[in-house]
């Protein structure tokens, strides 16, 4: 499958562009209720995920109900799903 179907969410983790239901900011401002509440229960049952090791600035929602949280932008996500020649370079 060629790697532009693929996603990079940082820290060797990579989904398929297919499966992503939604980005989402973590500005740092109050979570809505039913925000907080979906990252509760996907915490809760082993569904979320941390990808690199700083603080995340956005999360991406899947859709089997996982939640990967990412130090990339939901803007360059964002951006990048909006491209169709996304390239995944591979770790040496």
């Amino acid at each position: 499958m060629p790697s532009y179907f693929f996603l990079p969410l940082g820290g060797g983790v990579r989904v398929r562009r297919g499966d992503v239901v939604g980005v989402f900011d973590l500005d740092g401002k109050v979570t809505p209720p039913d925000t907080a509440a979906l990252l509760r229960t996907a915490e809760r049952s082993n569904r979320a995920t941390l990808a690199g090791g700083d603080l995340p600035k956005a999360f991406v929602l899947l859709k089997d109900g996982a939640v990967i949280f990412t130090t990339y932008s939901a803007a360059t996500i964002h951006n990048w799903l909006l491209s169709e020649t996304t390239r995944i370079t591979k770790k040496r």
